[in-house]
């Protein structure tokens, strides 16, 4: 069998925290054979119980290796940026399609993190991602299993990919709970927001004409940022935020945590701040770690959804005033979503869907 994934930042190597952790929930090490398009060296140093070799620069390179491996199934995370700088490999998406179509006997499975993007006309990418898109739409009909991670993306191939090979397939939260969300004391009035300080900054900047009126209808008592620091001038903006919002000592600068840590504030916190658009839910690993922690999540895009696990969410409109969501319905929609995840997108579900659509047996 062989795996080939994506690099992408920031991955110290040139596995993901994904694909490592589906990598240990199917078994496959070390009997798979991985290949990186970055990161080699980096990655063997990391992870000597590998078996980790180079992706083929050129397309007729990794049609070659295929077949010397003798490959039967071979599955890709694909991400267009994690293979070529532009976001578009065409030379590896025909090797892909080459292979298909000349191993009868074999199996691709394909799990499309994302794909082509529409840049308006005038762009310099309009063309390419036009190509990009064609080579897509021409790969897929020989997928024998398309996994996408959002409802939209099924939506973009379901006329390229039969109805029964095409499937969403949520992303797993590469951020597990210490302790069963059930057991989770939280504190009320208490709220976090996690991701990387640039998508930080954005949502705040979405949710600080919320913040004040939570505050101020004793709502919201603690704000808790975690994750990385990445530049001064970032860092500025986050203090300011800090200092001028919300009244002082409401918001804390946690900055980067071990996964164990935030787990724990997931654990604790009411509610998570999360301001990306709803078609990115299934996608997004932060809105998965909030969810297999069963925390409240908080958003200003969403309202009066009714599809799973949208409608769980809640707008920071809906706890103010005098019929405001209480802190019991909050958990109780925390609970609610908790239990999509396990039922949807965990990871013994997630690698269940890989083993059936490699023809693998189930787990030992």
């Amino acid at each position: 069998m062989v795996i080939i994934v994506p690099q992408l930042p920031p991955a110290v190597c040139g596995l993901s925290d994904y694909s490592m952790k589906l990598l240990a929930q199917m078994r496959l090490q070390p009997r798979a054979c991985i290949l990186v398009n970055k990161g080699l060296a980096a990655t063997r140093e990391a992870h000597p119980e590998l078996n980790v070799e180079q992706l083929p620069a050129s397309g007729a390179g990794l049609v070659a290796r295929l077949v010397e491996l003798c490959a039967e199934r071979v599955l890709v995370e694909y991400v267009g940026q994690g293979f070529q700088a532009r976001g578009c490999p065409l030379g590896f998406l025909g090797a892909l399609r080459k292979w298909r179509r000349h191993t009868p006997w074999g199996r691709l499975v394909i799990m499309f993190q994302e794909l082509w993007f529409e840049p308006k006309w005038w762009k310099p990418d309009f063309l390419l991602q036009k190509l990009h898109k064609r080579a897509l739409l021409r790969l897929a009909p020989v997928v024998d299993q398309v996994f996408v991670s959002t409802a939209g993306y099924g939506r973009w191939l379901a006329d390229a990919a039969a109805p029964e090979r095409l499937r969403v397939l949520p992303n797993a939260a590469t951020i597990l709970p210490v302790a069963p969300p059930a057991e989770a004391r939280r504190e009320v009035g208490t709220c976090v927001l996690f991701g990387r300080q640039g998508s930080r900054l954005a949502a705040l900047d979405e949710i600080a004409p919320w913040l004040g009126k939570l505050h101020a209808a004793g709502r919201l008592k603690k704000l808790w940022l975690a994750g990385s620091r990445e530049s001064a001038e970032m860092d500025a903006r986050e203090d300011a935020f800090a200092a001028s919002v919300l009244p002082a000592g409401t918001v804390e600068i946690l900055g980067p945590k071990s996964p164990e840590d935030l787990s724990r504030i997931f654990l604790t916190a009411e509610t998570g701040i999360f301001t990306q658009s709803p078609l990115s839910y299934t996608k997004s690993t932060i809105f998965m770690a909030y969810a297999s922690h069963g925390i409240g999540i908080l958003s200003p895009n969403t309202r009066g959804a009714t599809e799973a696990p949208q409608c769980w969410v809640t707008h920071p409109g809906e706890m103010l005033g005098g019929a405001g969501i209480s802190s019991a319905a909050i958990a109780d929609r925390g609970r609610q979503i908790a239990e999509w995840y396990e039922q949807n997108a965990s990871w013994p579900r997630i690698a269940a869907a890989y083993r059936v659509a490699l023809g693998l047996p189930e787990n030992p």
